[in-house]
């Protein structure tokens, strides 16, 4: 008896991290919600202002969650090729027509089972691509993307600041899109502004 029960717990556990089928889930209505937040998810509504942190590496990013249900979440468990392929894609993206701010995109995303069924995935760094090399498009028209470190003194500074009142003054897209192992996509998206960016020289 006392042999047993340990092997009775692993397999309750086991089970419980199991997914439906996808059949099973094709019954329901996937659904997918866009937030922010470190710890734990925050929703975000149109017209709310995002603030840019900075990472580990240097780069400026935009903290990116999402809940999620109804989809394949895939394996929460094991580092082994079969249960991370089961994982589903996700992307974060914040953009205006053409133009891509910042983006994150992982082709086998992790994500944690809550209490109720569905998955959530909290923190995600959206980098934000942002300097005159990578993203011209948002400088002065007559600055050289390729000899900007070498401008005199004050017209970094002025280049940078033309680029931060652009970005901080336009209407951006944050969307979100997961695509499961069955093949089900879901995305959500909201209009934000961004607020905060910092000089990078």
């Amino acid at each position: 008896m006392n042999t047993l029960f340990p092997i009775l717990i692993s397999l309750l556990v086991f089970s419980s991290g199991c997914e439906p089928s996808c059949e099973k889930l094709a019954e329901g209505t996937p659904s997918i919600e866009i937030g922010t937040g470190t710890e734990e998810f925050e929703a975000i509504a149109d017209g709310d202002v995002m603030q840019p942190g900075w990472g580990l590496q240097g780069g400026q990013h935009i903290w990116s969650s999402l809940r999620v249900s109804g989809v394949h979440r895939g394996a929460s468990i094991g580092q082994d090729p079969v249960s991370t392929a089961s994982r589903p894609s996700v992307r974060f993206r914040i953009q205006s027509d053409e133009d891509v701010l910042a983006s994150y995109s992982r082709e086998t995303q992790q994500l944690s089972r809550r209490a109720d069924g569905s998955g959530e995935v909290i923190g995600l760094t959206s980098f934000i691509n942002f300097n005159p090399t990578a993203s011209p498009q948002f400088f002065p028209e007559d600055f050289d993307p390729e000899g900007w470190k070498n401008w005199e003194e004050g017209e970094s500074e002025a280049a940078w600041a033309y680029a931060i009142d652009l970005i901080e003054g336009t209407d951006w897209t944050f969307t979100v899109t997961l695509t499961d192992s069955c093949g089900t996509e879901v995305s959500d998206s909201r209009t934000v502004r961004i607020e905060g960016l910092e000089l990078w020289l």
